[in-house]
């Protein structure tokens, strides 16, 4: 049916039934089509529906060229399978518990993977995304607590400043998007891709991104307490002053991840992969690293008051500069060639610790350290100072060639000038 260029301002098609329409160039400013069934109607950029009232209605499988949708009531309104063209200005609409299932984006006549549709500061909650194709959409401020996302490609959109609360896109496509300061509290991302997302000061309390892909992703200053990142994979993502509270990452995948400065209370990190994971001046009071891998990870002036190292492996991991381990359990952890100059393990369970060719200064802290059946030979005692652009004096102290217990094993030093009964400079 024909409604091509009409003057249709404030038409009452409450309740009407109306096949394939065409309102391209219509002006429908204030038409009411609430409960009204219009399939495969069509809508271009000279459509005005402004002020329109859409409430419960069904717009299955439109097309939505660039029309002008701003400040509609989309109360519940059906657009399924919809195609969305750019331009589609919805600014102002309110739009509960809308149905936007599947529905697509027309990147006809666009360059690249974005779109202009614009959700900007609108009202879609409860709100049905599920597997739309929204590229580059814009969501900026929009309200969508408990909308649906699951199987959306929402590449490059933003989301900034949106709420999200309990909002759900399990496996959803949201890589290179923007999250910065969004909200989402209880939100489930369950195996979403958000490779080199922006999440700046996101709320993500209790947010379930388990089977995450997170590669590069950039969470400064995120609030992920007690968020579930259950092998989450976290390469190479920042979290500097991140707060980790009480989350999970067991058997995470975070090499090379920054969580500098993070505070990561009671986290949990077992069977986690931090090779090369920067967590200098991190708070990890009471976190669990049992059974992670930590080579070459740095925890120069961390605080790990009460964490469990349990089977772990630091080898060449860096603990120097006063990391605060007072009462830590490292039992069976492997430390081999980690730098624990100046490391405060008062009181720590070293039991069964492999410390061979550990670097170690006297301003370590091992008092009342418990090192029952620990591998304490040739561990290197130097108290040298490294001066920016000289060669670290650790390199120059001679190793043995065999990490066989020497003859007599309290001959456990390899640094020139110690004492061997003390181990002492």
């Amino acid at each position: 049916m024909a409604f091509d260029d009409a003057e249709l301002v404030e038409v009452d098609f409450s309740n009407a039934t109306v096949r394939r329409p065409n309102f391209s160039g219509a002006n429908l400013s204030k038409a009411v089509f609430e409960g009204a069934t219009a399939p495969d109607a069509t809508f271009d950029a000279d459509s005005n529906l402004a002020g329109a009232k859409l409430g419960g209605a069904t717009f299955t499988d439109a097309t939505l060229d660039g029309a002008s949708m701003e400040f509609t009531d989309c109360t519940e309104t059906d657009f399924a399978g919809a195609t969305v063209g750019a331009g589609t200005d919805f600014a102002g609409a309110t739009m509960p518990k809308v149905n936007f299932w599947s529905v697509n984006a027309d990147q006809r006549g666009t360059t690249g993977a974005s779109i202009d549709v614009n959700f900007a500061d609108v009202t879609l909650s409860e709100v049905n995304f599920s597997h739309a194709f929204l590229p580059g959409a814009t969501f900026s401020g929009a309200k969508l607590d408990g909308a649906t996302f699951d199987g959306a490609t929402l590449v490059e959109a933003d989301l900034s400043k949106a709420d999200l609360s309990d909002a759900t896109a399990r496996g959803a496509d949201l890589s290179s998007a923007s999250l910065d300061y969004a909200t989402l509290p209880g939100a489930n991302l369950r195996g979403a891709t958000l490779e080199g997302t922006e999440m700046l000061e996101a709320k993500l309390v209790q947010a379930d991104l388990g089977y995450a892909k997170l590669v590069g992703a950039k969470l400064e200053r995120g609030d992920l307490t007690e968020a579930v990142l259950f092998h989450a994979d976290l390469t190479d993502a920042e979290l500097p002053h991140a707060t980790l509270s009480d989350a999970d990452l067991t058997e995470a995948a975070a090499t090379g991840a920054t969580f500098e400065n993070a505070t990561c209370i009671g986290t949990v990190f077992r069977d986690a992969d931090l090779t090369s994971a920067a967590f200098q001046k991190a708070d990890l009071t009471d976190a669990d690293f049992t059974g992670a891998t930590l080579t070459e990870a740095k925890l120069n002036e961390a605080t790990a008051t009460g964490a469990h190292f349990r089977a772990a492996d630091l080898a060449d991991a860096e603990l120097d500069k006063g990391t605060g381990s007072a009462g830590a359990d490292l039992t069976g952890a492997d430390l081999q060639y980690a730098v624990l100059t100046r490391a405060e393990f008062h009181d720590a369970i070293l039991a069964e610790a492999d410390l061979r060719h550990a670097h170690v200064s006297s301003k370590a802290d091992l008092a009342e350290a418990d090192t029952t059946d620990a591998k304490c030979w040739y561990i290197v005692w130097d108290d040298g100072e490294t001066p920016d652009g000289e060669s670290s004096p650790y390199e120059a102290a001679s190793e043995p060639a065999t990490d066989e217990p020497p003859e007599d094993e309290e001959d456990y030093t390899s640094a020139e000038g110690t004492d061997e009964e003390t181990g002492q400079a």
